[in-house]
């Protein structure tokens, strides 16, 4: 009997291996192995790049939002390029928000064929750049280029040029200005910032 394993303590021996094999087997199936690990990485930092820009962009939108009697920026903005405007003998019929247009070429963004603007009429032709805050010469270089792009590729003709902001670095306001007027670009500062 001493040579002999009784089938009962057989089948007792194997429900313990397998069952001992079968929890190694699934604490191995979750281990991940580096790339996996890597990738999933990569994906949860697109989506939180992803949720940080929604913030960032929910932010500023807050911040535009009332700047006195309830109007928006935006808006605000809209109206004043038609008062003054109008006060130069030119009606504005409407003054659309953000309009999207294609550049296949990527001239004016490199990486990216869509071209955004804020403003836009297209005839008499009105090109608007609404900001909160300015702190590189790099907002106003883009503008110029989807200006001048519009211009030759879609309006085929000059076009009145604005740039708003609710607030511009002191030390960048000089070179912003001289560049802006020699690009035909009227800019309008709520404040220059100390």
């Amino acid at each position: 009997m001493a040579d002999r394993i009784e089938p009962e303590l057989v089948e007792l021996i194997e429900e313990i291996v397998t069952r001992r094999v079968r929890e190694e087997m699934d604490a191995r199936a979750t281990l991940v192995t580096t790339d996996q690990f890597t990738k999933a990485m990569k994906l949860i930092n697109k989506r939180f790049e992803s949720v940080n820009k929604q913030l960032g962009n929910m932010d500023r939108k807050l911040d535009e939002i009332s700047i006195g009697a309830g109007e928006s920026f935006v808006q605000f903005c809209k109206t004043l390029i038609k008062t003054i405007l109008a006060g130069e003998g030119v009606e504005i019929p409407f003054v659309d928000g953000e309009r999207h247009f294609s550049d296949p070429n990527q001239e004016v963004n490199p990486g990216t064929s869509d071209i955004e603007v804020d403003l836009f009429c297209p005839d008499p032709a009105v090109i608007g750049e609404v900001t909160y805050k300015v702190s590189t010469i790099d907002k106003l270089d883009r503008f110029v280029r989807k200006a001048e792009f519009l211009e030759q590729e879609i309006i085929k003709g000059p076009s009145y040029r604005f740039f708003f902001t609710l607030e511009i670095t002191p030390d960048l306001y000089p070179e912003f200005e001289v560049r802006a007027a020699a690009n035909s670009v009227r800019i309008f500062a709520k404040e220059v910032r100390f």
